[in-house]
């Protein structure tokens, strides 16, 4: 009885580890709230607009990354999206 629940328990860890790992590796990105240049009007939502971008993120490389506002811990990769408002375009009439 113990050499098969040895057995089990081997081939479940074994069959478990691939996922485990791979989770692991996969790198995160990190989506900073947006900030805009001192003075510039700008009537959106900054952190509405960096969640919007976390959720395009997600569905275009979430197979790839792990996105979100924070850190995940113990992430070995992670890379970080800063963003800044430095002007508003204007549109004119053509």
């Amino acid at each position: 009885m113990k050499k098969i629940f040895l057995a089990l328990s081997l081939t479940l860890a074994i069959v478990a580890l691939p996922s485990f790992v791979s989770a692991q590796d996969k790198p995160a990105i990190v989506v900073h709230t947006f900030t805009a240049t001192p003075g510039q009007p700008w009537p959106y939502d900054m952190k509405q607009m960096a969640a919007q971008t976390v959720a395009e993120l997600q569905r275009k490389d979430g197979k790839r990354f792990d996105v979100a506002v924070e850190a995940p811990a113990g992430q070995v990769k992670t890379y970080t999206l800063d963003g800044e408002v430095r002007r508003m375009a204007s549109r004119q009439p053509r």
